[in-house]
Formats: C-alpha cells, structure tokens, sequence
C-alpha cells in the first residue's frame, strides 16, 4: 500500500515537470531565448557578435504557469551548442547528444527550434527536420515547436500572424510538418519595466501551452531514444573500463584492453 502510494506521488511528480531543449543553428538566438524562458538575462551566456558561446550543452529551471491548465510546472531548459552547423564531429555531436539527453532524466517533452526573422530561412535550413530526425531519433519531430525570435519586428500580432502567412514556400511548409506549433519571440523586452515583463510572460506561456499540447498529442509520456540510450551504456562502459585500465597500470598488471 505505501509502495502504491510512493508510486503514485511520484508519477504526480513527474507530471508536474517540463524537459525542453532548444536546437537549431548558431546565431538564431537559442540562449537568449532559453534567458527569456527563465525570465533571467545571463543566465545562459548569449552569443552577441562573436559566434556561438554555448559550448556543451547545460540545463536551467523554471516555474511556469498554464492558465489554460491553471497548472504550475517545472519547466527545465537545456541549451546546446549549434548542432546542426555542420561544424562538429561526430563524436562531438554523439557525446552532446547523450548529454543533452541525460540532463532531461525523465526524457524530453519538447525540442524547441529557434530560428530568427533576422536570418534568410533557407531550403538547407529546412532540412533542419531531417538534421533532428537523424541525431534523435524519428519520434523528435512529432514533438517539435518552433520558436522564432526577432519578433520585435512586428508591431502586433496582426503583423506576427501576416509574417507566416506570407513567408516563403519552403518556411510555410517547414511550419506544416511541425503543425504549425509556432510562437514569436522578443527577446529584447526589458525584465526591467513592467510592459516588458508582461510581454516575456505571455511569450512563454503560450510556449508551455504548445509544450503540453504535445505532451498530450503523445500520450503525456515524455521521448526517450533507444539509440541515445545504447550510447550512455557503451559511454559508461568505456569509462569504467578506462577506470579499471588505470588501475591496472598504477598496480603494475598488465591489461590487454584497448581503449577507444
């Protein structure tokens, strides 16, 4: 009976948490969009002129209300590095992967797609989906919501809503097969005055409302991936068995094992 009830506050637990992490190409305003999330400027370091400062992937927390759910939730954001700038080896993609997703332990609800209304979207842009496909797994897109920053540009929503409208071919259909789960950002208002933070507010709200839209759509489980998952074990094989290679070496035995 108390095991039962263990259980089930713990699923509770878990039902109250939110993992997302945010992917797409360097410049496009990742960080600054995980600093809005969090309603904390700096607290993911933001790339300003100089490229991507986001080197390894790393996690911030927040609480979030969802005024349709009228719900409180623990919203955790993990930021990466430009993974699909085409810039990284493999190995370093693999070993990101595996960290991004051990950083989300309960699994990922959402990946967030930052792209930017300062940067022409291109067709290789969107092949950004078959870029997500092939580091997470098939099941990633169907939990994809698209966040485009730069939405300073826009005087009000009419404009926001008439960008996509009119955005070119390719944008529109990248939108479709993320179900047109999509929210602009400013990333330029002020925490500092009370319009500002408004604006931050009502942005990240509406994220979280698409967040657990597709938290329902797939069965209110988060994604976990087989293959990230064969990677951690083999990573910590490799490690023990480094471990035990130094050992051996500091005890004077003599290993046949190869380490790769």
């Amino acid at each position: 009976m108390q095991k039962g009830r263990i259980l089930q506050a713990y699923m509770a637990a878990m039902d109250d948490i939110r993992n997302i992490v945010l992917v797409g190409k360097t410049g496009n305003g990742k960080s600054a969009t995980g600093n809005s999330i969090l309603l904390q400027k700096g607290a993911f370091k933001e790339a300003g002129f100089f490229g991507s400062v986001t080197q390894t992937s790393e996690m911030k927390s927040t609480k979030i209300t969802d005024y349709e759910d009228v719900k409180e939730y623990t919203v955790n954001v993990v930021d990466t590095p430009g993974l699909f700038d085409g810039t990284n080896t493999i190995e370093e993609v693999s070993r990101e992967i595996v960290r991004c997703m051990t950083l989300a332990k309960e699994g990922v609800h959402a990946f967030i797609m930052v792209l930017s209304t300062k940067s022409p979207f291109t067709e290789e842009d969107a092949k950004s989906i078959d870029h997500l496909q092939r580091l997470f797994g098939p099941g990633a897109v169907d939990r994809m919501v698209v966040v485009i920053t730069g939405g300073d540009a826009f005087q009000d929503t009419f404009e926001g809503t008439r960008f996509l409208t009119t955005a070119p071919r390719h944008l529109r259909n990248f939108l479709h097969k993320c179900q047109t789960r999509v929210v602009l950002f400013d990333n330029t208002a002020k925490l500092t005055n009370e319009e500002g933070r408004s604006k931050l507010e009502r942005q990240r709200s509406e994220l979280l409302r698409l967040v657990n839209q597709v938290v329902k759509e797939n069965g209110g489980k988060p994604y976990t991936n087989e293959i990230t998952e064969r990677i951690s074990i083999r990573e910590a094989v490799k490690a023990r068995l480094r471990q035990e290679f130094r050992r051996s070496a500091r005890n004077g035995e003599v290993s046949s094992c190869s380490i790769m």
